[in-house]
């Protein structure tokens, strides 16, 4: 097992927004007692990397310290696609840096074991130089949570070589001299839906990331949460007057608004 009992410098290893989500909750003075439910689309398999996750986050958070829970199912054990593998419980800024990290633990131990497939460098330059090549945009590597931690770092050189522009975590991102980037992760979302409702955790996510965060920060809206992604993309874009972008990401359990037949009233 990989496992590191209590990892230096963590924070570089976490994809941007879940710092700046941390630190939007504590100057917003947010911190409610969450549950989070990890899983995995593909399958069956055996599970594997939940003993190494669990043990990541007892090293590396006051989770349990502050009332926190963990459940989960044991290394070795079959799995069914999309069932729950672990739950997470506890105070939201106890553990909400670490997702990056654990995620990256069990989806490269499940792939590894179930899959019988490792990192390939060299197809990961190739296929980011296709991108770059097709698109003729800037591309961002953002796949850290796909991979052990320990790793991030060389599949973003190699990611950079293809002619990525930057990454989502400052350990690769500083490959190229460079911070990692990003906006609003859904767990933001999530803390101002309990806050205000789901119709508005969209718009008052957005509105908390342009007052704290700095200005030379583009303002992204993420637009999949509630499943109203018409809605809450005017909402934004009428309330939000920094905003550049929206993001529009819609799971695949999910049918984006309008994509099927409704009254063209309701919008």
């Amino acid at each position: 097992m990989e496992s590191i009992k209590k990892l230096e410098d963590v924070d570089k290893y976490v994809d941007k927004y879940f710092l700046r989500t941390k630190e939007i909750l504590e100057k917003e003075g947010l911190n409610p007692y969450v549950r989070a439910q990890v899983f995995v689309r593909n399958g069956p398999g055996i599970i594997a990397g939940i003993d190494e996750a669990i043990e990541f986050i007892d090293n590396n958070s006051n989770l349990r310290k502050n009332g926190g829970r963990i459940y989960a199912l044991r290394d070795g054990k079959d799995y069914s696609p999309k069932e729950t593998q672990m739950i997470i419980e506890g105070r939201v800024n106890d553990f909400v840096t670490l997702e990056t990290l654990y995620l990256g633990i069990i989806s490269s131990a499940i792939t590894k074991l179930n899959d019988g497939v490792d990192i390939d460098l060299s197809k990961i330059e190739s296929n980011a130089r296709s991108i770059v090549d097709i698109s003729g945009r800037p591309l961002i590597y953002f796949g850290a949570r796909h991979w052990h931690y320990s790793k991030d770092r060389d599949i973003a050189e190699a990611a950079f070589k293809g002619g990525a522009t930057g990454a989502s975590t400052d350990i690769g991102a500083e490959v190229m001299g460079l911070s990692g980037v990003g906006t609003i992760p859904h767990i933001l979302e999530n803390v101002y839906a309990f806050k205000y409702g789901k119709n508005r955790a969209v718009v008052e996510a957005s509105k908390a990331f342009d007052k704290y965060m700095p200005k030379e920060i583009p303002r992204v809206a993420l637009i999949d949460y509630n499943n109203n992604e018409i809605v809450d993309s005017l909402n934004s874009a009428k309330e939000v007057s920094s905003l550049f972008a929206l993001r529009v990401d819609t799971c695949g359990e999910n049918v984006a608004q309008g994509a099927l037949p409704k009254n063209a009233d309701e919008y």
